[in-house]
């Protein structure tokens, strides 16, 4: 499964492979640099890799949340720890690898 990568101007400043490391990330950058967890949030990014790695009731739980305040709030009082069955596997929801072909980006991976 590809971890999540926080992205600025398509260079990547962190990545996260779970859900934990996600909140870990998104807690740094609520104090260093929020504005970069907000973009993602509200891009679908976020959300998007959720489901991707099988975490589909966190990735519920975040639609519509803009901001890393609410998202950290919302995650914390989550109690989706595990991931669905059969999740992570390549190119499930139809996240490929790479931009080769026609295959959609994966999450986080979109020009900022």
């Amino acid at each position: 499964m590809d971890a999540f990568e926080f992205k600025r101007y398509n260079n990547t400043i962190a990545t996260a492979k779970n859900l934990d490391e996600l909140k870990d990330q998104m807690e740094k950058f609520r104090n260093s640099d929020p504005s970069l967890v907000n973009w993602h949030l509200e891009q679908g990014h976020i959300q998007k890799w959720l489901e991707y790695a099988g975490y589909r009731d966190a990735a519920e739980k975040l639609n519509g949340v803009k901001s890393v305040d609410e998202a950290l709030r919302v995650l914390s009082s989550s109690t989706t720890r595990s991931r669905s069955a059969g999740a992570g596997r390549g190119g499930q929801m139809g996240m490929g690898k790479g931009r080769k072909g026609n295959g959609p980006m994966k999450p986080g991976s979109q020009k900022r």
